[in-house]
């Protein structure tokens, strides 16, 4: 055979198992993630701090699955106290309101360099909730880290171990009684308790508004096209999102979809914080 030869074979050949895969992802979607890749993901997140110099005074888990991952993460790096605090989410007419279930004062020196650590992060929402918390309490700095991050999530989160457009179940969720709170009964229900199906809610949307972002630095200039351009909003796009949000407070909204630039995130989370609903790209 001559190189040419070869060249097509093994071209054919990776073309055919690419193809495989693709419909074998198609058909069998992954929907559960190991046990196996959460600790490969604690000490990827371990590495990454140590080579950061990032070496926390306390790692505060949130919840279940921040429970899991913190302690992980405890121990690859040769133990760190580990706090973990659960939040509540209360639903009303379909929209969550978050709080924490401890609001503790700690000593100063505990939170001087603290590290939030998540299971999984979806919108942002809870894990903002906690920086905040924390921040009002004096934290001196504040860093985040999550097993799972959809892509989508609005909080900037500094240490991922897996990143992935699909809504997938982590490994400690292995029973049929494990509900995810987070969720509204309906969605809840849509998504068969999160047993049967990819976890989205997209089954409980029945009702679109399409909303244009608010007016930025550059329609304040004289309505110059900003395409791919960065530029931010003003002040009256501001007020135009939050009146949008109040418009929207009694529709339920579930999600909140917005493009990647910082102007239509900003119009996003201005509307969420109003209207309710998690932030998604």
């Amino acid at each position: 055979m001559t190189g040419l030869e070869i060249t097509g074979l093994v071209l054919g050949l990776i073309g055919a198992i690419a193809s495989a895969w693709f419909l074998y992802d198609r058909v069998f979607p992954v929907r559960r993630l190991s046990w196996r890749s959460a600790q490969k993901a604690a000490v990827c997140i371990s590495e990454r701090m140590r080579q950061g110099a990032y070496d926390p005074t306390l790692i505060v888990g949130i919840g279940r699955g921040g429970a899991i991952v913190g302690a992980l993460i405890s121990g690859c790096l040769g133990h760190r106290p580990l706090l973990v605090i659960d939040r509540k989410y209360m639903w009303m007419d379909g929209r969550r309101t978050d709080d924490m279930v401890l609001h503790l004062q700690l000593p100063p020196g505990l939170i001087e360099k603290v590290l939030l650590v998540a299971g999984e992060a979806h919108s942002g929402n809870t894990m903002r909730l906690y920086h905040d918390h924390f921040v009002r309490l004096g934290a001196t700095s504040i860093k985040r880290a999550a097993y799972f991050v959809q892509k989508g999530c609005t909080e900037p989160i500094e240490y991922i171990g897996i990143h992935s457009n699909r809504d997938l179940l982590m490994p400690w969720m292995f029973t049929r009684s494990y509900v995810r709170d987070s969720r509204s009964e309906h969605e809840a229900r849509a998504v068969g308790h999160c047993r049967t199906s990819m976890l989205t809610a997209d089954a409980a949307l029945k009702t679109c508004f399409i909303v244009r972002h608010g007016e930025s630095t550059d329609n304040d200039a004289g309505d110059r096209y900003s395409g791919i351009t960065e530029c931010f909003l003003t002040e009256v796009g501001l007020q135009q999102a939050e009146g949008v949000g109040r418009f929207l407070q009694l529709e339920g909204i579930q999600k909140v979809i917005s493009s990647p630039m910082k102007r239509a995130i900003a119009t996003a989370r201005k509307i969420q914080s109003l209207a309710g609903g998690a932030v998604g790209h």
